[in-house]
């Protein structure tokens, strides 16, 4: 049987630089944000105690990532609090075009797809549109659908029923 007393003491010593890393960059942060002359407030607090989980991943990975040990990994974790925002949108912008790139490359391998199409539009709910990879004929319908997909979409509704529409909302115009 594993020992678990053991395996905190593990995880206690090789993370314990990264939380104490974290806490002095918080007040760092906060150091920054008193010296630039503005005020800390509940909310700000609130969201860096909130993000001080996704930072703590973040910043054991890098030091994973790069075998550091002992005042490095502090350094690892006072950084990553103290460039928090920074950080944070740079993993999620990274990680989001990582899944588009992948999404991208999976939808153009199957051969077709169902997009949504807005309620309103005068189209129906579901349109098949087929990928422009292939010079088939259901290929070439399939991009001219998603150019009056996109055209239906994207153009205003004339004056004269833009006009009408704001006579129906005012009864006093009537």
């Amino acid at each position: 049987m594993a020992d678990p007393v053991g395996a905190l003491s593990d995880w206690i010593a090789r993370n314990a630089p990264i939380i104490v890393g974290l806490g002095i960059g918080t007040a760092a942060k906060y150091g920054l944000t008193l010296s630039e002359g503005r005020k800390l407030n509940l909310r700000s607090i609130l969201a860096d105690m909130l993000l001080l989980g996704m930072l703590g991943l973040l910043a054991v990975t890098i030091a994973d990532w790069c075998n550091l040990t002992g005042n490095a990994r502090v350094l690892v974790g006072a950084l990553s609090a103290v460039s928090s925002d920074r950080l944070v949108r740079l993993a999620r912008d990274r990680f989001v075009k990582k899944v588009e790139s992948d999404l991208g490359a999976a939808i153009g391998a199957v051969p077709s797809i169902a997009a949504h199409v807005p309620a309103g539009s005068g189209e129906p709910d579901y349109v098949a549109i087929m990928p422009a990879t292939s010079d088939t004929e259901q290929a070439r319908a399939g991009v001219a659908l998603k150019k009056a997909f996109r055209a239906s979409t994207s153009q205003c509704p004339p004056a004269d029923q833009i006009e009408a529409l704001r006579k129906l909302d005012d009864p006093g115009a009537v």
